[in-house]
């Protein structure tokens, strides 16, 4: 007997933008998606409150420059008033609307997409159901049905990792040379709460590639280093791996780490890109397993997609240790969740916890895995 798929819920957005245009252009492309079944609009963030008191609402797309009430401080009331959906902030991409997202993405925002720049409105439609509508539906999905499955797979995973006792069979403890970490949607708060749990000073690097585009990168290298008292950077070619420095990838180009008789630096690659991605984290992993092998962990936090699976699965068998985010605190468990069901994860949890681990490895000093909550 064949099983039916289970019904997808039809979803309903909230579009808030203080052009009438630009909402209306937005409805026009999101009712496309037959996930989607209304589409509901507000001028500023006042209405937002108001209406969101009433409606639950799956998705909700933020401008950020709106009169009276704008959305940062929005978003900030949408938190202090207790649950609210996924929010898509739908901004500029110029130097201030960067900084303003990179702000709305670390007080709470899932995911961002830049406004179309082209006066060309079929442009402009284009980019609109190529970047943001995908987004919308992924994000409502994910909110609406919970993916139960999904979780009990995940806690499954982390229960028998847990009786276990130990990241690996003989239950010796393993050291590191270096921290990768690779993430996405959600990802600029998840890597917040993960840089912020590490042992101060730090004893080996931290590389990081997060899906941003390279306007966004200096904002966000600039607030994560505010937010976590860290030695953060933006990554240059050629920068030696210093033990007390956290480097991210910029926008655009792919970041690798190579082999000098120096010792090990960063480089990049103008490559096309991979899982539709510049910097891909695939890449990233790949380098540093032909680098560190069994010396290197490699963490897979929140994000849409399957970036971070091919190279979590060469830095597996090169030796290195792969952590991932558990689906109960990810925003979207695409990249952490397919590096669980690939067997890859060694251990699961949410951002704090996997900092915890690697501090008990990286202090050197016997580490059990807790049981999971």
């Amino acid at each position: 007997m064949s099983i039916s798929p289970p019904t997808l819920p039809k979803l309903s957005v909230l579009i808030v933008d203080d052009s009438r245009v630009v909402r209306k252009l937005v409805a026009e492309i999101l009712l496309e998606a037959p996930e989607i079944e209304t589409c509901v609009e507000a001028e500023d963030g006042r209405r937002v409150l108001e209406m969101c008191e009433r409606v639950d609402f799956d998705v909700i797309v933020l401008d950020l420059t709106m009169p009276e009430l704008d959305g940062l401080a929005t978003l900030e009331l949408l938190k202090m008033n207790g649950n609210y959906p996924p929010v898509v902030v739908f901004s500029a991409c110029a130097e201030r609307g960067a900084q303003a997202t990179i702000r709305a993405l670390l007080a709470g925002a899932s995911d961002y997409v830049t406004k179309p720049v082209s006066d060309d409105l079929d442009a402009a439609r284009a980019q609109m159901r190529r970047e943001l509508l995908p987004r919308v539906v992924a994000l409502g999905l994910d909110n609406a049905m919970g993916q139960t499955s999904v979780r009990a797979r995940s806690s499954e995973r982390r229960e028998r990792l847990g009786a276990s006792g130990a990241i690996n069979p003989t239950g010796q403890l393993r050291t590191f040379d270096i921290i990768t970490v690779g993430a996405s949607t959600g990802g600029p708060n998840a890597l917040v709460q993960f840089l912020s749990a590490l042992p101060r000073p730090l004893s080996v690097p931290v590389v990081v590639v997060q899906h941003l585009p390279s306007t966004f990168t200096p904002a966000f290298v600039a607030n994560l280093a505010r937010h976590t008292g860290l030695n953060v950077h933006e990554a240059y070619a050629g920068a030696e791996l210093d033990a007390a420095d956290v480097w991210l990838a910029p926008g655009g180009r792919h970041l690798m780490i190579r082999s000098e008789k120096s010792g090990n630096e960063l480089a990049f690659s103008d490559q096309p890109p991979e899982n539709a991605c510049r910097p891909a984290v695939d890449v990233l992993f790949r380098s540093v397993a032909a680098c560190y092998g069994e010396r290197a962990v490699g963490i897979l936090l929140t994000g849409m997609g399957l970036d971070g699976l091919n190279g979590s699965q060469i830095l597996a068998r090169s030796g290195g240790t792969i952590l991932a985010q558990d689906h109960a605190s990810s925003v979207v468990w695409g990249m952490p969740g397919a590096v669980v069901d690939a067997g890859l994860a060694s251990y699961i949890g949410n951002p704090t916890e996997l900092a915890k681990w690697l501090r008990s490895c990286l202090n050197n000093k016997p580490h059990k895995i807790p049981q999971p909550s």
